[in-house]
């Protein structure tokens, strides 16, 4: 069974919060969102007060949490647990030696043209690293 509109919204404040950790309070989403969604319609979308908003109300929420719109269609919260990976603090000591490493294993058994394309990406990156920032 898909969730409400209510319970997806409700979703986003528990899993997206401030680097306090606590939950985005409806004004910080009108402020951030420059007033484009307003305090009181953003509680009504997450009690169940309303249930059928405007696209730009939908645009506004998404934007402010780092959400694709589709996550408001009707079985849309099927992005849910990949929405809270990218949420997640990385360790990017551990993420860089993984990739590392994966790129060590996986390319063993890679084709000639899928590990030309991976060094191809690999110095594309380096040459961005490399350039000076504008």
């Amino acid at each position: 069974m898909s969730k409400t509109l209510a319970q997806k919204v409700d979703w986003l404040f528990d899993a997206h919060r401030t680097e306090q950790g606590r939950q985005y309070t409806y004004g910080q989403v009108q402020r951030a969102t420059g007033n484009r969604i307003t305090a009181s319609y953003v509680w009504k979308l997450r009690t169940g007060a309303m249930s059928n908003p405007g696209l730009s109300a939908l645009e506004a929420l998404a934007s402010f949490f780092e959400v694709p719109l589709s996550y408001f269609a009707d079985g849309g919260e099927y992005l849910e647990p990949s929405l809270s990976m990218m949420k997640t603090p990385v360790d990017e000591k551990v993420a860089r030696e993984d990739a590392i490493e994966y790129v060590k294993q996986g390319t063993s058994k890679l084709p000639d043209d899928k590990l030309r394309a991976v060094v191809e990406v690999i110095e594309y990156l380096r040459t961005q690293e490399e350039s000076p920032k504008r």
